[in-house]
């Protein structure tokens, strides 16, 4: 899956991450310990927490389809 970084800001005591998804856009609430750098790879641990919580959240999500092929069929409710 393909993210994009919307933006990374400080909020209310929390860094809260929005991130564009084949799904939506996710607005991720995450602790401000995690804006420190990851010693070994130098990159923010925020980084590698968006990472782990989407593919936990989307695991076996199938990806949206568009609907126009569900125009003119007959649906129950």
């Amino acid at each position: 899956m393909k993210i994009k970084i919307l933006s990374v800001e400080e909020l209310s005591g929390q860094l809260r991450v929005k991130v564009d998804t084949p799904y939506g856009v996710e607005d991720l609430g995450l602790s401000l310990e995690q804006k420190k750098a990851d010693p070994i790879t130098g990159q923010p641990k925020w980084l590698w927490e968006v990472k782990e919580l989407l593919n936990k959240k989307y695991e076996n999500a199938v990806p949206p389809t568009s609907g126009k092929d569900l125009i003119g069929t007959e649906q129950e409710i």
